[in-house]
């Protein structure tokens, strides 16, 4: 239906079409993951404007990312974590515009770099928190980053082939979104490779092929055995 144009469509209604984009039951666990740890951080102030708690947020992860596994990286990361969420409630009521779109989708995607960054990594939650970014802007650069070490699972071996090319397209299409990054072309290139030993390992060699294989000594001794 259409929107009368004094009642323009607010970040929740814009953020209820994104989350039908990804997955229901990782999504799910997204925002049970986002609101239970939310409120562990007092550190965040309610009186701070959304754009103001991301900064907030990328400090606090900046923090957690060098401490890491301390008492106090486990602390800096929640507190990321509840500053960007809280900064996504915010948003719910304001109307949709270019710069409201492209916060909502910055905070998702960081959302992602979070439970990635968590011990152990939330997986399923970081590709739906990614999802969700790539719903608003399907060429965000870090979004599709993510998305992939996400969907790698920090590159286990066993991974399953469909795994490594839903990375690998999400790697494509932030290369082509951004060509001059290196570490997204070295992370594409490993998954090429994976994927082609997976591909050389399953082809059914040749005729000529597999005589090649065979030494001359059996090959003349065979030709014994051929009619003149």
């Amino acid at each position: 239906s259409v929107r009368p144009l004094h009642r323009p469509p607010t970040m929740s209604a814009m953020a209820s079409d994104a989350k039908q984009q990804a997955a229901a039951g990782a999504q799910e666990d997204t925002t049970k993951s986002v609101s239970s740890d939310a409120g562990d951080a007092a550190t965040v102030e309610g009186g701070k404007t959304p754009a103001e708690l991301k900064e907030q947020g990328n400090i606090a992860f900046t923090r957690a990312s060098v401490l890491k596994k301390t008492t106090a990286g486990k602390q800096y990361l929640q507190e990321a974590k509840a500053c960007y969420a809280e900064a996504i409630t915010k948003l719910s009521n304001e109307a949709v515009n270019d710069q409201s779109l492209g916060l909502v989708c910055t905070l998702h995607s960081n959302l992602a770099a979070v439970f990635l960054l968590e011990k152990p990594p939330k997986w399923a939650e970081a590709k739906a928190a990614a999802d969700i970014a790539l719903a608003v802007d399907a060429k965000h650069v870090k979004a599709l980053y993510r998305r992939a070490q996400a969907v790698l699972e920090d590159g286990r071996e066993g991974l399953p082939e469909a795994s490594l090319r839903e990375a690998l397209q999400s790697l494509d299409a932030a290369r082509e979104a951004e060509p001059g990054n290196e570490q997204i072309a070295r992370e594409a290139e490993r998954i090429r490779r994976r994927l082609e030993k997976l591909e050389a390992a399953r082809r059914v060699p040749g005729p000529m092929e597999i005589a090649g294989r065979i030494s001359s000594a059996l090959r003349d001794r065979g030709g014994d055995c051929l009619e003149s």
